[in-house]
């Protein structure tokens, strides 16, 4: 595979190639074939779970059979990864198609509203951005790109972007009259597609919130230690 697969309609861009074992989960979203360079253009963007990296971004301005085709073979070549498509656009046929093709790891709508215990799977695949769902996209964005370490209150944030795209439209974000963050330029395809990603990464049915033992142990150690570093007394083995 190209690590910079382009056309002048689409283009792949990998920053890390899939490995078995590793866990990632990516989001799409879609918008109409148009070449005009001033609309929005359909973006998918691929995460791992281990360090939040995006390992792989597509954009295009292609028919939606050419989406479908080069989304699924994104979908394979990471090894069957969760994923979910935003049901605006092209979106709704294309989760529907993708599902028929075989790609059933897929996110399914559930309520955010309600405790996790209660959550149950929904008939209902692929994701909608709504009133309900965008101070979701928003606040993963913000816990994600503006954490700063509590101790010394320096940046950190917590995803490692290499993608240039996405990086402008990150840095393009500003707040808006109705309380969301949206691009001052207008382009945020990319950043919609990052959020949902991000967010797919928590849902407790992917199954890539799961702790090994060790990351157990290693989180549990880093409490203590930080623990004890507020209340001066040591850490008893």
């Amino acid at each position: 595979v190209n690590a910079h697969s382009k056309s002048e309609f689409h283009e792949v861009r990998i920053y890390a190639p899939p490995q078995s074992g590793e866990k990632v989960a990516w989001a799409c979203v879609t918008f109409s074939a148009d070449t005009n360079q001033e609309s929005d253009q359909s973006a998918a963007v691929v995460v791992r779970a281990r360090d939040q990296k995006v390992v792989a971004t597509y954009t295009a301005r292609v028919s939606e059979p050419v989406l479908r085709q080069q989304i699924f073979l994104l979908y394979r070549w990471y090894f069957n990864a969760y994923y979910a498509v935003e049901l605006k656009g092209q979106g709704f046929n294309l989760q529907r198609a993708l599902i028929e093709m075989g790609a059933r790891n897929v996110y399914y709508w559930k309520r955010e509203d309600v405790d996790p215990a209660e959550f149950t799977q929904s008939k209902y695949p692929g994701w909608e951005t709504n009133g309900r769902t965008r101070p979701l996209m928003d606040g993963v964005l913000l816990e994600t790109i503006c954490y700063r370490d509590p101790n010394t209150n320096k940046p950190m944030p917590q995803s490692v972007v290499q993608d240039k795209q996405l990086l402008r439209q990150l840095q393009d974000l500003s707040w808006t009259n109705t309380g969301s963050l949206k691009s001052r330029n207008g382009h945020d395809d990319l950043v919609d597609a990052y959020a949902i990603a991000l967010l797919l990464l928590r849902d407790p049915f992917s199954g890539l919130t799961k702790r090994t033992e060790s990351e157990s142990a290693k989180e549990k150690r880093e409490l203590e230690e930080s623990i004890a570093r507020w209340s001066g007394k040591p850490i008893r083995d």
